[in-house]
C-alpha cells in the first residue's frame, strides 16, 4: 500500500467513531466553538473564503499538540495536509521514473519534518510546511534524474569489438595498433 494510502486510512481512522482526535474550536477563532474532528477544519481550512488568520492559528493548535504529544496528532496533522500530500506527489510524480512509493514516502518525511521545526509565529504556517514538503520530494527526483545510469549500448560495443579482434580480417584500427605496438 502506498504511504498516502495509508495516511489517509490512518487518519480515517482517527476522525471516525465516538471519541474521534478533535480540535477545540473554541480555541481558534472562526472555527465552531466545540469540539471539532480534524477532518472537519481540515475541510474549512482548503476553503478559499477561509481567512490566513484561521488557518494559522488551527495549524498552530495542532502542530503544538503533536510536537506535545506525538503520535496520534502528528499522523492527525498529516492527515489534515493530506491534499496538498497529493498534490505534490502527482506533480513530481510526472518528472521522475522513481516509484511512487519513494516518491510519497519522501513527500511525506519532508512535511514530517517540517512539522517538528516550521516556526508558528510567522505567517502562512500551511504554505511553509507544503514547500518543505515539495522541498524534499524534489530533492529525490533530482537526485535520480542526475544519477548516473549505465549504457546499455556500451556492453554490446564491447562486445563487438571484442569479437572484432579475434578475427584478424576484421580488426579495426584498435587491433592494428596493438599488432602494430606489439
Amino acid at each position: 500500500m502506498l504511504p498516502l494510502a495509508t495516511l489517509r486510512d490512518c487518519f480515517g481512522l482517527l476522525v471516525a467513531g465516538p471519541a474521534p482526535l478533535a480540535l477545540d474550536g473554541s480555541v481558534v477563532p472562526g472555527l465552531p466553538a466545540r469540539l471539532v474532528a480534524l477532518d472537519e477544519p481540515r475541510n474549512l481550512l482548503l476553503a478559499g473564503s477561509c481567512p490566513q488568520a484561521v488557518r494559522d492559528a488551527a495549524w498552530a493548535v495542532v502542530i503544538r499538540r503533536s510536537r506535545r504529544d506525538g503520535g496520534a496528532w502528528t499522523v492527525g496533522a498529516a492527515g489534515m495536509a493530506l491534499p496538498a500530500l497529493h498534490a505534490i506527489c502527482a506533480r513530481l510524480g510526472g518528472y521522475s521514473d522513481l516509484d511512487p512509493a519513494d516518491v510519497q514516502a519522501e513527500v511525506l518525511t519532508g512535511f514530517l519534518e517540517a512539522v517538528a521545526t516550521v516556526r508558528l509565529d510567522l505567517p502562512r504556517i500551511a504554505v511553509r510546511l507544503r514547500w518543505a514538503a515539495y522541498r524534499a520530494g524534489l530533492a529525490l527526483t533530482v537526485q535520480q534524474r542526475e544519477a548516473p545510469r549505465p549504457d546499455p549500448d556500451l556492453f554490446q560495443t564491447v562486445a563487438a569489438a571484442e569479437g572484432a579482434w579475434s578475427d584478424p580480417s576484421q580488426a579495426g584500427p584498435e587491433q592494428v595498433l596493438a599488432d602494430a605496438v606489439a
